[in-house]
């Protein structure tokens, strides 16, 4: 058998369109596999020993706090100063009361910051927790308040003198009820501790008398006596990508005065709390933000014995929402 001088032309430029096939479907398969690595973008699953300041949960919590009311004031000598502030606080300060960074007395035009925590959520908008190392706390009002001079600078209450700050509250009081100032950290909210006995609390008519040496976070509350009753703790089990990168807990009471920061559990991936009272209801609220979107979650429970985990289990799948939604929510509690 004989080729012709055709299909002697025909047999290369087949294996030429073959083998050029062969290539560009190999191009087609390797582009997909490229396209893939688009995985690696998935949400996180890593829990954190240290959470940090660029976090999606410190920009939410950022984003969910309240600004300080900043009212320009002048402090002037030999009498009481009296000043209303926007906040609802209401502050008597005696000459001499206010001091520079040096020590010294201070008089003239200063700055007052302050805030008062009206509601549940008002704490949760702050990040802040009813908790005292490690004990649940019933609170009847919180506040934040700060004096700085006309240059900036922080002036100070005179340790033997005080000043008087006053606020409404709807809250029931307790004689149980002491003033604590806040230790307030970056991370996993904040902890509370009895102040200087100098400091003192009481109420008459709704509205609650602090009388302090201590500035910045004030609370009156009390710690209840829970060894004679039953307690337990919850854990709450959420979806692999939400972690203490970029997710808050919170369990707030229905009928007490507390709310608490579920803090995270690095080992167990979830989100526990401290011992808290038994038989209550209360409801379980999550805050998220990933990838620019937020999420919202809540569940209500009633506290019950820990199981064999020794913690009772609560698992919540939140829901996406708005910064907005967020808030009016919690406005509600």
């Amino acid at each position: 058998m004989t080729f012709s001088t055709r299909n002697k032309t025909i047999v290369p430029a087949l294996f030429m369109l073959l083998l050029t096939l062969g290539l560009f479907s190999c191009q087609k398969n390797l582009d997909y596999f490229v396209a893939d690595e688009n995985a690696l973008n998935a949400p996180d699953t890593v829990w954190y020993n240290n959470v940090t300041a660029d976090m999606p949960v410190s920009l939410l919590k950022n984003e969910l706090r309240y600004a300080y009311t900043r009212q320009n004031s002048n402090l002037q000598g030999g009498a009481v100063n009296h000043i209303s502030l926007g906040s609802g606080l209401n502050v008597d300060i005696p000459a001499g009361a206010l001091t520079d960074s040096s020590g010294q007395p201070y008089l003239g035009a200063m700055q007052v910051e302050s805030v008062l925590l009206r509601t549940k959520g008002d704490y949760i908008r702050m990040g802040l927790s009813d908790i005292s190392f490690g004990h649940q706390m019933i609170h009847g009002g919180s506040y934040y308040l700060n004096f700085y001079n006309n240059s900036g600078q922080r002036l100070w209450v005179n340790q033997n003198t005080s000043v008087d700050v006053s606020f409404q509250s709807p809250l029931p009081y307790s004689s149980d009820m002491k003033i604590f100032k806040g230790q307030i950290n970056g991370q996993d909210g904040n902890n509370w501790e009895l102040a200087n006995p100098s400091n003192v609390l009481n109420q008459s008519g709704g509205v609650y008398h602090t009388s302090v040496n201590e500035l910045s976070w004030i609370s009156c509350s009390y710690v209840p006596d829970l060894s004679s009753t039953e307690q337990t703790r919850v854990a709450l089990s959420l979806p692999s990508n939400y972690t203490n990168a970029n997710t808050i807990a919170f369990i707030v009471y229905d009928q007490l005065e507390s709310v608490l920061a579920l803090g995270p559990n690095q080992t167990q991936r979830k989100f526990t709390s401290v011992d808290i009272a038994k038989n209550e209801p209360a409801k379980i609220i999550v805050l998220s933000k990933q990838g620019g979107q937020y999420f919202l979650g809540y569940a209500d429970i009633v506290t019950q014995n820990a199981g064999q985990s020794g913690f009772q289990e609560i698992s919540i799948v939140p829901t996406i929402t708005t910064l907005d939604n967020m808030k009016n929510y919690i406005g509600t509690l």
